[in-house]
């Protein structure tokens, strides 16, 4: 399956992304979430990926963050709740949000979602308000940036230097002296730019 695309931005809509992959057109379905984060038309970005795949259907959606698509596939576990569905309520709010709303079981909140009805939230709230606060609990706020962001932000930018041919030694190398040229941590794609002029 494919984990995520580093390529450059062709063009954006607020619910779909062409991203150009070494000469390939990825077309992608997006979170509005995600769109408020892209990358402007023409520069380069990584994109979280997840395929979805049905007898009749075969889609790419893609992700600004880690957290993002964790939260789609929590939601296309819910009976009732398909991809565009699971986008819709990506775009409503912040994950953290969302994961705050179902572990505290504020169904009101959720059937305010368009096409979210009462009794599909209400088989969400049974099949998601554990994991949803066991997500809190293991990351209190998703947009901190905590140690575990930074943890996954050096990996993903690892994992995107392999991808591109790079040996370990040379992608840890890279991405350890474009860390050292920031102050504060970086975003993925902010990061792998740097790193690959090393």
């Amino acid at each position: 399956m494919l984990a995520f695309l580093h390529g450059k931005v062709v063009e954006k809509t607020p619910q779909s992304l062409i991203l150009d992959v070494n000469g390939v057109g990825y077309f992608l379905q997006i979170p509005a979430t995600t769109f408020a984060t892209l990358a402007d038309v023409g520069a380069e970005t990584v994109i979280r990926t997840y395929l979805y795949v049905r007898e009749s259907t075969l889609a790419l959606f893609g992700f600004a963050t880690f957290a993002e698509r964790e939260l789609f596939t929590d939601l296309l576990l819910v009976t009732g709740i398909g991809p565009k569905l699971a986008m819709t309520i990506l775009s409503s709010a912040p994950v953290d949000h969302l994961y705050r709303a179902i572990a505290e079981g504020r169904e009101a909140e959720l059937t305010r979602i368009h096409g979210l009805g009462k009794k599909t939230a209400q088989r969400l709230l049974i099949d998601l308000k554990d994991k949803a606060a066991n997500r809190l609990q293991g990351s209190p706020d998703w947009s901190a940036q905590t140690t575990r962001k930074a943890t996954t932000v050096v990996d993903e930018a690892l994992s995107a230097m392999l991808a591109l041919g790079y040996s370990q030694a040379e992608a840890q190398r890279a991405v350890d002296a474009a860390l050292a040229e920031f102050a504060a941590e970086p975003d993925v794609a902010r990061l792998i730019q740097v790193a690959l002029r090393k």
